[in-house]
């Protein structure tokens, strides 16, 4: 028998088919989206954070033809790192990337955050 360890967090699956399109429906009329997902997006989008991601990035505005992935990212972090939060949060993210990288782990706990953050905050280059 297979034995899972214990975490807590929640498995996402893909949609299917019937679940994307009632979804692509309901996301693009509330998020304003001109346009239809190409069947390469709908891979992509299959995956409900994608799908998410793709629309909270183009809200109000049409879906580029030969859309990928990348460029879905790309344009969140635009819109939702760039515009709102300027490049000192965008610095901080990095910083936070690169404590990840440099600690070898995926994940730090709320504390661990804070306190990089402060630090950022507190002896960033003017």
């Amino acid at each position: 028998m297979f034995q899972v360890a214990s975490t807590r967090g929640v498995f996402v699956e893909d949609f299917s088919d019937w679940e994307l399109e009632e979804a692509w429906k309901k996301y693009s009329e509330f998020y304003k989206l001109d346009g239809q997902l190409t069947p390469a997006l709908e891979s992509v989008c299959r995956h409900p954070l994608m799908l998410q991601l793709l629309c909270v990035s183009f809200e109000g505005k049409s879906i580029p033809l030969g859309l990928h992935r990348k460029e879905i990212f790309d344009r969140y972090w635009k819109e939702k790192i760039l515009t709102r939060g300027g490049r000192a949060l965008e610095s901080s993210v990095y910083t936070l990337v690169e404590k990840l990288y440099e600690m070898k782990m995926t994940q730090l706990n709320e504390n661990q955050v804070s306190q990089i953050h402060r630090n950022f905050f507190l002896y960033r280059p003017s």
